[in-house]
């Protein structure tokens, strides 16, 4: 049957089409106001960074910046800035300060940056120029923040960061010092370019070069230290001796072989054979640790070790296996740690003790072992071990097969071990 048009159930020509054009005014409306409101936000944006480029916001910054108290102690005051705070700028008579006093001063410093390109394409600096400090003494600065990511998550560009006739006080060396230093970083779009050259006073050098980019398979990498004894780079690494690094070779991404030597005189201290292969890194060869270890340590070490390792670090992801066998223990390790959120994923450590008087005379240990699990972020680890060792002889007390093994965690408060040890056999040597 057909539906009468005067009938209830029907509805107007007329009415459907004014319901159609109030719901299109409505729409326009909300379209209207969103548009206006983002003219507004804009609008008050211009309003700020039109404010901020004038000498007022010049001044208002300064201020902010001389009362940022960061927990490190770390204070910054600027005399003045000439310029564009989105773009170059001039800052005059800058100061850094610990909770001692002040310890660098800056007369001039260039800076030529994108500040707004932080949230697009992370940090974005073209020039960065320190003229004519003076390093009054090294910064006494508090722990910053144990969370921070180890190694950046985000891109960088820093076109130019340089040190230009930087005055190193005597009374830090015992004389007075000249440095210039010349770095640049590009880390984007799978690319890693860093390059540092410097002149530390002296016969102090600093010179690294690395471009790594798997697209066009290419790979350069190149380092040269020098660090006299007295010196500059001596005094920051504590090397008590001259020291000198130096790293080379020759290839492409999917096929690199180098050579890494750090030598002091008369001695190597580490003569490496490094690789890539296709984003997968290697070490091996022997370390001579004589002179800086004491005690259980260096005989644990002896007079060489041989270490070895390989893995892959994608994204601040370090994921391998790594060896090391001295004269006293056998250690090796598997797993991932990752090192912009400061974690260990399922790290497994494996220990052998090859000496059993390593721990010296009166103690002897026969045929000990230790497995780990490291799992969990760096201040709130949890390590769950199994130590086993056939025997255990201190004095005339004897042990035999040991056991110790639990969940040993780390929270904010400090360690929690759980001594959880059984023995299959104990002997005092006293009746009772």
């Amino acid at each position: 049957m057909e539906q009468d048009a005067a009938s209830p159930g029907a509805v107007p020509e007329t009415g459907a089409e004014e319901v159609v054009v109030v719901r299109h005014r409505r729409m326009t409306d909300w379209l209207r106001w969103i548009a206006a409101g983002l003219l507004a936000l804009l609008g008050l944006v211009a309003v700020a960074l039109v404010v901020l480029e004038s000498p007022i916001g010049h001044r208002f910054v300064v201020d902010r910046i001389a009362r940022y108290a960061p927990a490190s102690g770390l204070r910054v005051d600027i005399g003045r800035i000439d310029g564009s705070l989105m773009g170059a700028a001039t800052l005059r008579d800058v100061k850094f300060s610990d909770p001692d006093g002040l310890f660098l001063r800056v007369p001039v410093v260039e800076l030529d940056w994108r500040p707004l390109h932080w949230f697009t394409t992370g940090l974005d600096v073209r020039k960065l120029i320190l003229h004519r400090g003076t390093l009054y003494r090294g910064p006494h600065l508090k722990p910053g923040d144990p969370n921070a990511p180890l190694l950046p998550d985000f891109d960088i560009r820093v076109d130019q960061f340089q040190l230009d006739r930087l005055t190193v006080s005597k009374g830090i060396f015992g004389e007075q010092r000249r440095i210039d230093l010349v770095a640049r970083a590009d880390i984007r779009k799978g690319r890693v370019l860093l390059t540092t050259d410097g002149q530390l006073g002296g016969q102090d050098r600093l010179y690294g070069y690395l471009d790594s980019e798997p697209k066009r398979d290419r790979f350069v990498l190149k380092v040269d230290i020098a660090a006299p004894k007295g010196g500059f780079l001596a005094a920051l690494t504590g090397a008590k001796d001259s020291l000198a690094i130096k790293v080379d070779g020759a290839g492409r991404y999917a096929a690199w072989n180098g050579r890494a030597l750090v030598i002091q005189p008369g001695q190597r201290l580490a003569d490496l054979a490094i690789g890539n292969r296709a984003g997968r890194y290697s070490f091996s060869g022997p370390v001579h640790p004589d002179g800086f270890l004491s005690g259980v340590p260096a005989r644990a070490a002896g007079p060489e070790v041989a270490v070895a390792g390989e893995g892959t670090l994608v994204n601040s992801v370090l994921s391998g296996q790594f060896s090391a066998r001295g004269r006293g223990v056998l250690l090796g390790g598997n797993g991932t740690v990752d090192l912009a959120k400061n974690a260990f994923r399922q790290l497994r450590l494996d220990a052998a003790l090859r000496d059993p008087d390593l721990f010296g005379p009166g103690v002897r240990l026969d045929n000990a072992r230790l497995t780990a699990t490291l799992d969990g972020a760096f201040r709130s680890l949890v390590i769950d071990h199994r130590l086993t060792a056939d025997r255990l002889a201190v004095g005339g007390l004897r042990a035999e097969r040991l056991v110790q093994e639990g969940p040993l965690t780390r929270t904010e408060n400090g360690w929690t071990f759980p001594l959880n040890l059984t023995a299959a056999r104990v002997i005092t040597g006293n009746a009772m």
